[in-house]
């Protein structure tokens, strides 16, 4: 039997939400999906110790056969843009 990571949650109300939310919507020009993740992350750790915690990225989507977990650059270096706008509107 594989362990378990305990979840983690964050209110849609909670300030690094809107962050994001804004970011995400200043470079790719509409509100980033919503989704529940079946992986494991550091959300799950964080959390536990009262660290407010979100996943957030671009995605490969199902597994490619060839070639594996891949991404697009250009979503890569949109992300890597989104995070930058919510660093600095978290920490100012």
């Amino acid at each position: 039997m594989q362990p378990r990571a305990p979840g983690a949650e964050i209110g849609e109300d909670h300030p690094l939400v809107a962050a994001v939310d804004e970011a995400h919507a200043t470079v790719f020009g509409s509100t980033p999906e919503r989704d529940v993740t079946r992986w494991f992350s550091d959300a799950s750790a964080l959390s536990r110790y009262g660290i407010p915690t979100l996943n957030y990225g671009t995605s490969t989507g199902l597994m490619d056969v060839e070639l594996g977990e891949n991404l697009d650059i250009d979503g890569l270096v949109k992300t890597a843009e989104t995070y930058a706008l919510v660093a600095k509107r978290i920490c100012g």
